[in-house]
């Protein structure tokens, strides 16, 4: 009969502490989201005009971090920062990224969040150290396009006192993979595809004057 009860208490303790961990466990999920860090080192494309296929490939890195809830009280984010030549387009700073690098707010970053558990977002972005107007990205990381103005860390040939409009589209080696990834933004995001609208769709002005505001 002891032996029974000591059991019996032994399976009601467990059954305790195994619910104690669960409900801290779904606090803490419910309340926390989780992240996933991300790094990526390609080729990108910039578009300068897609009617005359006049674009150019370049090295990228791309990292940043996923936020997601499991239990979908709150939209998940996506945050991160993309460098090209070596600088942040979002601040403008050189920066030194890895593999093992974590993303940090220090060297420019956007965020964006997920709305109606759609896979694709996008962001205008305002502060003036940001070369980058506005980006589409997808949770998954491989769909990433900005409207960028280009400057001279981006492309060594441009004067810093000219400023030309492009799409910078990550990842794409080549304009087709390129223009894939633009229609499935634009496509996937009203904001982007009305703010290219707004501004008479995607062109470049050959003189260099920037149509992006």
């Amino acid at each position: 009969m002891k032996i029974k009860k000591y059991i019996l208490y032994t399976i009601v303790l467990i059954a305790v502490i195994v619910t104690l961990g669960m409900t801290e466990f779904l606090i803490k999920a419910y309340y926390n989201p989780r992240e996933k860090n991300f790094y990526l080192s390609t080729k990108g494309c910039l578009v300068y005009d897609l009617a005359e296929s006049d674009y150019e490939i370049i090295e990228t890195e791309v990292v940043g971090e996923n936020l997601d809830y499991l239990f979908n009280n709150k939209n998940d984010v996506i945050q991160g920062n993309i460098l090209v030549n070596g600088f942040s387009i979002f601040s403008q700073k050189e920066v030194y990224y890895d593999s093992k690098s974590s993303f940090d707010y220090d060297n420019g970053f956007f965020y964006s969040e997920f709305y109606d558990n759609s896979i694709y977002t996008s962001i205008g972005i305002g502060n003036k150290e940001s070369i980058c107007k506005i980006i589409a990205a997808s949770k998954s990381w491989d769909m990433l396009v900005c409207c960028i103005v280009i400057d001279e860390n981006v492309d060594d040939k441009v004067k810093q006192v000219i400023k030309k409009d492009a799409l910078l589209v990550i990842p794409a080696d080549n304009l087709i993979k390129a223009k894939e990834l633009i229609d499935k933004a634009t496509s996937n995001s009203t904001h982007m595809d009305d703010w290219l609208k707004e501004r008479g769709g995607f062109y470049t002005n050959k003189k260099g004057d920037s149509n992006i505001n």
